[in-house]
């Protein structure tokens, strides 16, 4: 079964792979692990891998592209994947064995090899809309008696909830209603962030892909994740998945275009027991205040230079006060180092100023085009950010 191979695997790679830097403390500290594994040719690779559970306030956004806005696991796990891509691009431009080999006709652009597939890991159900669904039925006869039931279900016998704050309800109206199918944003301890929910942001990957605007530019088709698969023991529903990822696109036949369509992926659950040491679930020697959140995120992905990283607050790990806003402080899956990566790999020949091209300018026209059309249908109250955010270029 490929969830249960997909789970050891990830499991595995996160204990013996990564080093204990960024680590939560044992017995102390709980987070999130998410990963991307490729399956190609029946073999399976770790190719993306990340942690975390914090988000920063607007207050601490800033202009350049420097910080990490959003450190949820699942986030800083497909920013580490762009760099995986982009290295994988480089490859086949060399020659070198790669995932992507060239569109034989027409303009030359990148397309997947037959037959290479992803897979979403997460060790629990995103933040938002996925998170919401109802408790483990205790009066049917022919429900699992308590001691077969995984220990997750056990815990969350009145159902999935999500710290999600709902957007755009009317003044003096609750925030934290559990309302199926709506956009909510990050919750955040002082200043409210201006990130969206998981399950929002990856509810536009089944559509947009998880490649990003910039690397459309050189892409023939959009990037798909083929499942999502949760371990065992995860707080999870599989029909909430399903709601929040894709089935929200009612009028999917309606997209307007020929690049991208609403791809679902399959949601899947391991029925082997694999034991990931800082999940969610209390720790039996912790007391109720000493169970926090882990203050990092571990980053990694399957490159040449620089694999792994510990973030916190959106920033590098152990980057001293003096240094805390300069380059070096900056993690190499913020949106600056991103573009650069980019625009180094892929310079544009026909614009001499390409280096004052803009963050936003550079993203592919119709993925922008039709990344507004979801927010008009169906992301209408997106987290509203100012496009000063977006206008930095690879020299400022």
């Amino acid at each position: 079964m490929i969830a249960n191979d997909v789970v050891r695997m990830c499991a595995e790679f996160f204990e013996k792979q990564l080093p204990k830097a960024g680590k939560p403390l044992n017995g102390r500290e709980w987070t999130v692990l998410c990963a991307i594994v490729k399956e190609e040719g029946g073999e399976l690779e770790v190719v993306a891998m990340g942690t975390g559970t914090k988000c920063i306030g607007a207050d601490l956004m800033c202009e350049s592209g420097d910080i990490v806005n959003d450190s949820h696991a699942e986030i800083v796990t497909r920013r580490a994947f762009l760099r995986y891509l982009m290295e994988q691009m480089t490859f086949a431009r060399q020659l070198k064995a790669s995932i992507f080999e060239f569109t034989p006709h027409g303009e030359k652009k990148f397309i997947l090899r037959t037959g290479c597939k992803f897979h979403f890991f997460t060790t629990h159900s995103p933040c938002g809309d996925a998170s919401i669904f109802p408790g483990i039925p205790t009066d049917d006869e022919d429900s699992q008696p308590p001691a077969k039931r995984p220990k997750a279900q056990l815990e969350c016998q009145e159902g999935g909830f999500t710290g999600g704050k709902l957007i755009g309800q009317a003044v003096g109206g609750d925030l934290m209603e559990q309302t199926v199918g709506c956009v909510r944003r990050k919750p955040g301890r002082g200043v409210a962030t201006l990130s969206a929910s998981c399950s929002d942001k990856m509810a536009r990957w089944c559509v947009l892909g998880v490649q990003g605007g910039l690397l459309m530019n050189v892409l023939a088709a959009p990037v798909y994740l083929d499942t999502l698969i949760y371990p065992r023991d995860a707080i999870c529903d599989k029909k909430a998945t399903e709601r929040a990822l894709w089935r929200r696109f009612t009028n999917h036949p309606d997209i307007p275009s020929d690049t991208y369509n609403l791809h679902c992926p399959e949601i899947l659950i391991a029925t082997e027991e694999v034991v990931f040491p800082f999940e969610r679930h209390p720790h039996p020697t912790a007391q109720n205040d000493e169970w926090q959140p882990s203050p990092g995120s571990i980053v990694y992905c399957r490159v040449g230079e620089r694999s792994h990283e510990v973030a916190i607050a959106g920033k590098r790990q152990g980057v001293t006060k003096k240094k805390a806003k300069t380059p070096a402080a900056r993690l190499l899956i913020a949106k600056k180092a991103l573009f650069i990566h980019y625009m180094t790999i892929f310079p544009q020949p026909n614009s001499p100023q390409h280096r004052d091209l803009s963050y936003q300018e550079a993203k592919n026209k119709d993925y922008r085009i039709l990344g507004q059309w979801l927010k008009q249908h169906y992301f209408s109250v997106w987290p509203t950010k100012s496009e000063k955010y977006l206008k930095f270029t690879c020299t400022n």
